[in-house]
């Protein structure tokens, strides 16, 4: 991405895919949420979903450190919130996802004058259907 971000209300951002590995699945889990249906393929294999599935932060931790702050940090005065994370399908081991962002609110934040930015972010299967949606609010220099 260039130097020249668009801040606009609905500015929209594209990045690529990823599939995660069941060896990156598992490793993530086991740090950061170590339910046996994300790092114990016997037992996932008997669950609800049949399978290791990824932690529900894993997309969201790949997209944040590899697209968003690469491309939007220098601009990041601090973060404000996060709401309405939903998880709406299992990820699966090597299930290719795609992630979007895009602006749908921006004001002045009362305090400070910066800007107050809600993005909302979204993970797409390759049939379109969403994963997981989320709106992260970011206190940006604009």
């Amino acid at each position: 991405m260039n130097n020249q971000i668009n801040f606009n209300l609905g500015a929209e951002y594209h990045f690529g895919s990823v599939a995660f590995t069941k060896d990156e699945i598992i490793a993530f889990a086991q740090k950061h949420d170590p339910l046996p249906f994300h790092t114990d393929e016997q037992i996932a294999n008997k669950g609800f979903f049949k399978g290791i599935i990824a932690a529900g932060a894993q997309p969201f931790n790949h997209c944040y450190l590899h697209y968003f702050i690469p491309n939007f940090g220098s601009t990041v005065v601090a973060g404000l919130g996060l709401n309405n994370w939903k998880f709406l399908k299992p990820v699966y081991p090597n299930q290719s996802i795609s992630f979007s962002l895009q602006i749908t609110s921006r004001e002045p934040h009362a305090i400070t004058g910066l800007w107050a930015i809600t993005w909302h972010i979204k993970f797409t299967n390759k049939d379109g259907e969403d994963f997981q949606t989320l709106d992260l609010i970011v206190l940006h220099k604009v």
